[in-house]
């Protein structure tokens, strides 16, 4: 739950106005105001059928409740990055009392979170039919009979515009680039061998050994190759990584470019499908007409661009390398890193407050021509920027901030039912 902020006319413009909201520039209606509450929804999330049919949200009027109603969101209910009178279009908002047809909102209060309410779906994050259809599939890729507690996921990357009020004062902050591929995970850890306890030998105890595991996101990949893609790109990169990884160590990053076989690990972007003329024009001019993603490798090669290096302990404790260590570390074993992008002291003359950290993030992660920034590896467009907080108590975490274009054209692209997510997959 969120407040508007600087309520501002759009020229041209009768009907609707421009608004802040959490940093997110949204539309809003002439009765908007800056004192209610507000649900805030993200680009890349939906709303469920049952909020948007009581609200009278779809365009289908059909599908509302009140049928002489027209709304504006098609039947997925997506909210999606988009330009609408030349203004940047980045979340939606609604009033609380639009869950008001759903219980009593009496004690919703700022900053509450809220995905259902009084047992109602209410929104969701959006996947779409082939990425959803693969995810069922990619369950059975991975080792399930079996358990890995050294060798754990990497801590969910939240939207940097939510997490300010995490970085505490003394913080050391790291900002790097944000790369547009898919997540590694590799280790050298201790795994459980095959056991079985019999009645005869009821004192045994499971026997551990080292193993080096591969792994993406949210799978340990089995023996055999990557079967998403058909491919043996992450363990043509384990085996790079084997005799460099140290026992304990887990080493996190992303891998961009292309798999073995020659096909492209994130899928290129064509700027026909962007329906603002101007915006596409600009794009072309600066970008080319297709937008890809293979930073600067060969066809049939790849980068592993490391983000995170922690070392696990037998009682299943994690160490944090600092950055400067991870750097080190990537260094001394001819292992890339993602690019740096500066490092700072929270606060300093440069970001004071929170509010200026906020402001600065967003047009690092943008432009100042308004399209969006070259990447520093290679002429494509960046996707974002991702800070890394080092508070001093201790805690660590890690926050994205992607730029405009770069949400609207994975928007675009999330719209055909044949696009596939890989990272929701894998």
């Amino acid at each position: 739950m969120s407040r508007l902020e600087n309520i501002r006319p759009i020229s041209g413009a009768d009907r609707i106005r421009l608004a802040t909201c959490r940093g997110y520039n949204v539309i809003v209606g002439l009765k908007d105001n800056e004192e209610e509450l507000y649900l805030l929804f993200i680009d890349d999330g939906k709303l469920s059928i049952e909020y948007c049919s009581k609200n009278n949200l779809y365009y289908d009027s059909s599908l509302n409740e009140n049928p002489s109603i027209k709304g504006y969101f098609n039947k997925s209910g997506r909210v999606v990055a988009q330009t609408l009178r030349k203004q940047r279009s980045e979340a939606f908002v609604a009033p609380i009392s639009t869950l008001s047809p759903f219980g009593d909102i009496s004690a919703i209060k700022l900053n509450d979170n809220i995905n259902e309410f009084n047992g109602t779906p209410i929104c969701s994050k959006y996947i779409n039919r082939r990425t959803r259809a693969d995810t069922s599939k990619g369950a059975k890729l991975g080792w399930k009979e079996r358990s890995f507690p050294y060798f754990p996921k990497h801590i969910e990357t939240d939207q940097l515009r939510f997490k300010f009020d995490q970085i505490q004062e003394g913080a050391i902050v790291y900002i790097t680039e944000k790369v547009h591929g898919t997540s590694g995970r590799y280790s050298k850890v201790l795994q459980e061998q095959s056991f079985t306890r019999h009645w005869y030998r009821p004192w045994a105890r499971p026997v551990f050994k080292y193993e080096f595991l591969v792994g993406s996101r949210n799978l340990v990949i089995g023996v055999g190759g990557d079967k998403y893609y058909f491919d043996n790109f992450r363990f043509t990169l384990g085996d790079r990584l084997k005799g460099i990884i140290e026992h304990d160590e887990i080493w996190y990053g992303e891998i961009v470019g292309y798999t073995d076989n020659g096909s492209e690990i994130m899928p290129s972007m064509d700027l026909d499908h962007i329906s603002d003329k101007g915006l596409r024009k600009a794009l072309i001019s600066k970008f080319g007409q297709v937008i890809d993603f293979n930073y600067s490798c060969p066809v049939g090669q790849h980068r592993f661009l490391v983000y995170r290096i922690c070392t696990i302990n037998k009682d299943g404790r994690l160490l944090e390398h600092p950055w400067p260590v991870v750097k080190r570390r990537c260094r001394s074993s001819g292992i890339e890193h993602v690019p740096d992008m500066g490092v700072f002291k929270f606060p300093d003359n440069m970001y004071p407050t929170n509010s200026k950290l906020r402001e600065a993030m967003t047009e690092l992660a943008n432009s100042p021509d308004g399209l969006a920034n070259k990447s520093t590896l290679s002429e494509s467009l960046m996707e974002g920027v991702v800070l890394r907080v080092e508070n001093p108590n201790g805690t660590i975490f890690w926050a994205k901030e992607k730029s405009f274009i770069f949400r609207v054209l994975e928007g675009i692209a999330k719209e055909d039912d044949a696009y596939l997510d890989i990272e929701e997959v894998s």
